[in-house]
């Protein structure tokens, strides 16, 4: 394709949008709100896929005891956690280590989370832990069957239980963004092949014109398809500035409060940025050449 006829071509699918700046509109904002759906949940998982690696690494049972357990309980749990297969080490956390290990988990508002405990809570809350380390991953559930059932235990959790918990959650996400992306699709389609078909109507006369003086199917569908194009790339650049953005806000606000590690910004953007234009451009391209097969008879 010649530069030129490029230009023209894109020229005209400017001028047929400003025509028609209502369904534009519309037909953007719904491809914009289409992709940050998509977006939101790619965010969501690539984190949650960070977070689990950190945590799937970690081959640790941490065993949380209750407030009345004896010394003769916890002496007999220990021993039997020590004569475990696969046992590497363990590490007992009193009370007031799990307050000050809280505490500075929250980083600048450290103050504040001291205060809570010094102002609000007249008892520490928090049970005294015993993180266990196994040798290799597939000792750690026969660890959790040794202890099972002994008097004196609040909870046991793995990192096992912690990935099948968010996978559950993350399945349950998956499939409601799925739906809603599949919902947005086709409300995005259906407002641009409106936009698309009332430009072909518009400009019906000046079609024929061009058929009867030779114009090729291709040189009359081209600048429809350019401006279903725009629609998907517009929406693209807007949804990605508005992901970005909210992403650099969140990420400020946690990244000093939780003990994971999240994905920096822009292995966020670099991720989503051509995602993001690629979908938009077949948004665009799609609901154009439906348009063009259904109302454009060439």
């Amino acid at each position: 394709m010649k530069i030129n006829t490029l230009r023209y071509f894109t020229t005209d699918a400017s001028k047929s949008l400003s025509r028609n700046k209502t369904l534009t509109f519309a037909s953007i904002a719904t491809v914009t709100t289409t992709l940050l759906i998509f977006g939101l949940f790619l965010m969501v998982a690539l984190n949650v896929r960070m977070f689990m690696d950190q945590i799937g690494s970690t081959l640790e049972v941490r065993v949380a005891l209750e407030d009345n357990i004896t010394i003769e309980q916890k002496n007999k749990l220990k021993a039997t956690i020590k004569n475990s297969d696969g046992f590497k080490e363990m590490k007992e956390i009193s009370k007031a280590e799990g307050r000050d290990a809280f505490i500075e988990s929250h980083g600048e508002d450290a103050e504040e989370a001291r205060k809570l405990f010094e102002d609000f809570l007249e008892v520490n809350p928090l049970p005294v832990v015993l993180v266990v380390k196994a040798e290799d991953g597939s000792y750690i559930d026969g660890i959790v069957q040794n202890i099972k059932g002994y008097e004196g235990i609040y909870d046991v959790t793995t990192a096992k239980d912690v990935i099948e918990k968010i996978t559950k959650i993350i399945s349950v996400m998956k499939v409601s963004a799925i739906v809603i992306f599949v919902l947005l699709f086709i409300v995005s389609i259906f407002l641009i092949m409106n936009t698309i078909k009332l430009t072909v109507y518009s400009r019906k006369k000046e079609i024929n014109i061009m058929k009867y003086v030779g114009a090729t199917d291709w040189f009359i569908r081209c600048p429809f398809i350019i401006e279903g194009i725009i629609i998907g790339l517009v929406g693209s650049v807007i949804s990605l500035v508005i992901l970005y953005g909210f992403y650099i806000l969140i990420y400020d606000m946690l990244k000093n409060i939780l003990f994971v590690s999240f994905a920096t910004p822009n292995v966020i953007l670099k991720s989503m940025v051509w995602q993001f234009i690629l979908g938009g451009i077949f948004i665009g391209a799609f609901g154009s050449i439906l348009s063009i097969r259904r109302f454009l008879k060439v």
